[in-house]
């Protein structure tokens, strides 16, 4: 009897550690408000919570033809119950040459409709996300054995990848204005044909929202995102830099982290979680364009 209650009461120290080191702006309050007596001099959304300043922004990552469809509604019908403005980053046709598997996303109605009621950003993250292994995991425009750009005319088949797919997102009634390059690695012929088409990409670590040589305003990912091999570990590390930057007083740096919604809900709602108790306010790329006046 004494062994299992000993093991009952580490199982509660366990959660509640765990509780407090994913929501850090609980103990940020109760040591800065209760003790002190002073209310911070900071404002409140519309919903009540206390807002510290800064935005929070998050995208689901490589979402594609092959992608499970239940695990992305999970992941989206979350964020829509919490009222967080999120983004998609779509890769509109999936490869995987090994299998000789080719997927195009007007082949995928049901993927398309719930794209399309996500109500999300729709981000461009490549054609195929591959040049010659399988979509999401190989790099689109450069040859990662070599750590060098693809022996060919990067620009011409820069083009002809995101012709095609801007034509496969119309074929769905889609369209994107914001571009993602696949594993943020290309070279300067990529970049500038990128360039030609997208005004705005979302990818890079810096903290701020900057424009970049092309003159397109670039939306960061700082918080990076949450890794498969080790998920737990990783919202911890975001949580930490998130809670580092609501504490600075340069409201221009944002907390932005991607996710991948084959890992389900649960680290994504520690994460959003988190990121309230912190103080954040979620928008959409968009929207975090326009209110750091870049539009």
């Amino acid at each position: 009897m004494r062994r299992k209650r000993i093991v009952f009461l580490c199982l509660i120290l366990y959660l509640v550690t765990g509780f407090f080191w994913c929501n850090p702006g609980i103990i940020k309050e109760i040591s800065g408000n209760s003790v002190s007596g002073e209310t911070p001099e900071i404002l409140a959304d519309e919903s009540g919570d206390i807002w510290n300043g800064h935005y929070a922004l998050v995208r689901l990552e490589d979402v594609n033809p092959a992608s499970e469809i239940s695990s992305l509604e999970d992941c989206i019908e979350l964020l829509k119950s919490k009222n967080i403005p999120f983004s998609i980053a779509l890769i509109p046709i999936y490869r995987n040459p090994e299998k000789n598997v080719t997927i195009y996303l007007h082949e995928k109605p049901e993927l398309v409709r719930l794209i399309k009621d996500s109500g999300a950003t729709i981000v461009l993250h490549g054609c195929t996300h591959q040049y010659d292994g399988e979509t999401a995991v190989d790099f689109e425009f450069w040859d990662e054995t070599t750590n060098a750009p693809l022996e060919i005319n990067n620009t011409e088949y820069a083009i002809a990848k995101i012709e095609l797919a801007l034509e496969e997102l119309k074929k769905c009634g889609l369209s994107a204005e914001i571009w993602e390059t696949p594993h943020y690695t290309s070279n300067y012929e990529v970049a500038a044909v990128v360039s030609r088409y997208f005004s705005k990409i979302y990818e890079g670590y810096a903290g701020k929202l900057t424009v970049n040589e092309f003159g397109q305003i670039v939306v960061p990912t700082n918080l990076d995102y949450v890794k498969g091999e080790h998920p737990v570990q990783s919202v911890f590390e975001i949580l930490a830099k998130a809670e580092n930057i609501s504490s600075s007083d340069d409201e221009d740096i944002v907390a932005s982290f991607f996710y991948h919604p084959f890992l389900g809900t649960d680290y994504l709602r520690m994460l959003i979680g988190g990121l309230k108790k912190q103080g954040y306010q979620f928008v959409g790329p968009e929207e975090c364009i326009r209110v750091k006046a870049y539009l």
